[in-house]
């Protein structure tokens, strides 16, 4: 991931949610990518939890209501595809913003997932200074 040495995302600290903080849930059995998002994101004023399989993830954005999930397509398991439907049919989950992770050789299953709308579709290897870009986005929004 690449990353500018400048902060634009001035509406991560602008705009306060309950918490002192803004939280991003990570879900993704690449356990790496949530952990530079931590070190990165924390420099914005933005925490990053983690789960590392569907399953545990839903779990996660049911008890944490995070302000953001990024969500992995390809896992074993519940994959993308299921817990996007998961948290879109839960009234506990079905407002959180949900960004899709995918690698470019998914966009086929990515069309599939559009059915329960995803707020944005990234393409693996993350860039971070696109990846921040929309994050900022979303949480302007708010």
């Amino acid at each position: 991931m690449q990353e500018s040495t400048e902060c634009e995302c001035a509406a991560a600290e602008s705009i306060k949610p309950p918490r002192a903080r803004r939280l991003i849930l990570c879900i993704d059995d690449e356990t790496e990518i949530a952990r530079i998002l931590q070190i990165r994101l924390s420099r914005y004023g933005i925490d990053v939890a983690s789960a590392s399989n569907g399953q545990d993830g839903f779990a996660a954005a049911v008890k944490m209501s995070p302000d953001l999930v990024l969500l992995d397509l390809c896992m074993p398991g519940d994959n993308g595809e299921k817990v996007l439907a998961r948290l879109r049919h839960d009234p506990q989950t079905s407002a959180i913003p949900v960004f899709l992770l995918t690698g470019a050789n998914a966009s086929t299953r990515r069309g599939r997932s559009s059915h329960y709308r995803p707020d944005a579709c990234l393409i693996k290897p993350l860039n971070f200074d696109d990846l921040k870009e929309c994050i900022c986005a979303q949480f302007a929004e708010k």
